[in-house]
């Protein structure tokens, strides 16, 4: 915190044991403006088995202190680990509607796909569910997809429809109640929609939206507007 006229943020998932009131006063003071909490399942069982030594106490209390130091908060989750069943589902759901109403920004939701060298990846690696190709390097690519496809769904306790509705379940939920308690942040989502700007997550996908939305239909329109080609 040195005066300095810069502004940064911290987009990937920052350890929530290390946010407090003094911490995030001081990231502000340095020119921070946005971080991203990393939870990852709302299910205390499900962290435990993906080794996060996180609580449930140590997240709300980050959250918190971050937006109660006027810093974006955004937060990353992992739908469809292994040992998920619906109650953990469930769990997660609750635990974003409770950080919507404490002020968090955003929420990111993607589809669970298993690490090389992680205990996860051996033990699917061991039951035959996965090997090692092509098609699974490129698994990322559909970590955002906008539904889960069976051929990538290494849950055994739901379906890829199923989890593919608590995605949704779970987002709608998140900003529901960001509507109810924070009405402001909202209205402040539908500003920066209309100027072009991008403040959080939800304001980068309407505007990525936007883009494809007009692409799409300046396609038609070169596409109708195409003089036919005599055939010989």
């Amino acid at each position: 915190a040195r005066g300095l006229k810069i502004t940064w943020q911290l987009p990937a998932g920052t350890r929530s044991e290390i946010i407090d009131d003094e911490v995030a006063k001081l990231l502000v003071q340095s020119g921070c403006r946005s971080l991203n909490l990393a939870p990852e399942s709302g299910s205390e069982r499900t962290r435990k088995h993906m080794k996060k030594m996180l609580t449930d106490e140590k997240l709300f209390r980050a959250a918190r202190a971050a937006t109660r130091n006027g810093l974006n908060v955004g937060i990353f989750l992992v739908l469809g680990y292994p040992t998920d069943e619906p109650v953990d589902m469930k769990a997660t759901a609750k635990m974003c509607r409770k950080l919507a109403r404490v002020g968090v920004d955003d929420v990111s939701a993607g589809f669970f796909f298993p690490l090389p060298a992680t205990e996860i990846f051996g033990e699917l690696q061991q039951q035959g569910r996965v090997v090692l190709d092509d098609d699974f390097l490129k698994l990322p690519i559909y970590v955002h997809n906008k539904y889960m496809s069976p051929d990538r769904n290494y849950n055994p306790n739901m379906s890829a429809r199923e989890m593919t509705r608590w995605k949704y379940r779970i987002v709608a939920g998140f900003y529901f109640n960001t509507l109810l308690f924070h009405p402001g942040k909202v209205f402040r989502i539908l500003w920066n929609f209309l100027r072009g700007r991008e403040t959080s997550k939800m304001e980068s996908f309407l505007q990525e939206t936007k883009r494809k939305f007009s692409f799409r239909r300046s396609e038609r329109r070169g596409r109708s507007g195409r003089p036919e080609v005599p055939t010989v």
